[in-house]
């Protein structure tokens, strides 16, 4: 029940409104404002989000040699090229699921510190997977009269062999291929195989061990050189 005074305050409000064309404020009504303590918070919050940002971007680092080699860095921590070329195919054709499970089992044993960075960044394995692939070097191909690398040619040349004695994916055939060569029994059967053709056959004009007795067509060879010599002259 209204007391007096509040009956004749609201008559006098009521009386005010008719004159004055103007409506009472609410006394419920709160004027909004923003605390000054808001603003460093999404200062803070601002900042910390640039600094995610910065963290979850991967940058590729060509090697130098031997001492250096090429490597994927994230933040201050880093994984070698070679071993994420080798998740990337084996996870050719493989779910996401797949994928990211295989992200993890091969960089948790070495390179787990690189796993955490990405956890911290809040960086998905699949898509670090993905940006890593994109930040590859492309190879040049044929038609670009550019001559394959050492590492490259070596490579053509064993790989058939891989294939014809191991099976299973890239990666697993290939770890294979290295647990056989690495082993003693293999380079001791090498070595005795080496020797053999350096006895029978000797060596070509490369320097190169000779693997047959077969000799090579003189008008070939001299063929061979001319073309050669050719185009080293059309490249000065």
């Amino acid at each position: 029940m209204e007391s007096m005074t509040d009956i004749l305050l609201n008559a006098g409000d009521n009386l005010i409104s008719r004159v004055t064309g103007r409506k009472k404020r609410s006394k419920f009504s709160v004027v909004p404002s923003i605390p000054a303590t808001i603003l460093p918070s999404l200062a803070v919050e601002a900042a910390t989000n640039q600094e995610v940002s910065n963290m979850a971007t991967i940058t590729f680092h060509p090697g130098s040699g031997k001492t250096e080699k090429a490597a994927y860095r994230l933040g201050k921590q880093f994984v070698p090229a070679a071993v994420i070329t080798r998740i990337i195919a084996e996870a050719e054709g493989k779910s996401e699921q797949r994928k990211a499970a295989l992200v993890y089992s091969k960089l948790a044993k070495n390179y787990s510190s690189f796993i955490e960075e990405m956890d911290k960044a809040d960086l998905d394995y699949v898509a670090a997977l993905e940006q890593m692939k994109a930040l590859k070097p492309v190879k040049a191909t044929g038609g670009t009269g550019e001559r394959a690398g050492k590492v490259e040619k070596t490579a053509e040349a064993l790989v058939k062999g891989i294939c014809k004695r191991f099976k299973g994916t890239p990666a697993e055939m290939i770890e294979s291929f290295l647990k056989v060569v690495t082993g003693e029994e293999f380079k001791k059967e090498a070595e005795d195989i080496i020797r053999s053709y350096q006895k029978q056959f000797g060596t070509g004009n490369t320097g190169f061990t000779k693997t047959s007795g077969r000799k090579g067509n003189p008008k070939a060879i001299k063929a061979l050189a001319a073309a050669r010599e050719a185009k080293g002259k059309a490249k000065k």
